[in-house]
């Protein structure tokens, strides 16, 4: 799967890893009592090439990464640290990326978009958090 793959590569970043520990990456969505910051992987779509001949081509994966805290310094980081900085010096353990992880084989992944979501007030009842989203582009 695709999300374990993301997962194991988040997981296996010493940054990534001391910010959400071990068990705070998870596919879909988060418990009702989880603990924060978390990250949350998404299957968004699957497009597949076809070429004149009819063979089909590289399949190509997009994947939404969102990060999640009760504070807008510590998401911010938690993002940083997943996706990389503004200038892209830090690159994060996903954007570039190329090589097996969990089985699979991810011919590249590239980050196509990050986006600021300033806060989930309906979430988790009389709590407010903040999330950045980002979207992935990864050719299998």
């Amino acid at each position: 799967m695709i999300e374990t793959a993301f997962r194991d590569l988040l997981l296996a970043d010493v940054g990534v890893a001391a910010l959400v520990g071990s068990k705070r990456i998870n596919p879909g969505v988060m418990g009702q009592r989880s603990t924060f910051p978390l990250i949350t992987l998404e299957q968004i779509d699957k497009l597949s090439d076809l070429t004149l001949d009819g063979v089909p081509g590289l399949n190509r994966v997009r994947m939404t990464v969102e990060c999640w805290d009760d504070d807008f310094d510590g998401v911010r980081a938690l993002a940083t640290a997943v996706n990389g900085d503004a200038s892209q010096k830090e690159n994060g353990p996903l954007h570039g990326f190329s090589g097996q992880s969990a089985g699979e084989t991810l011919r590249q992944v590239q980050l196509l978009v990050e986006r600021n979501v300033d806060s989930e007030p309906d979430v988790i009842p009389n709590k407010i958090l903040y999330r950045i989203g980002a979207d992935y582009m990864v050719k299998l």
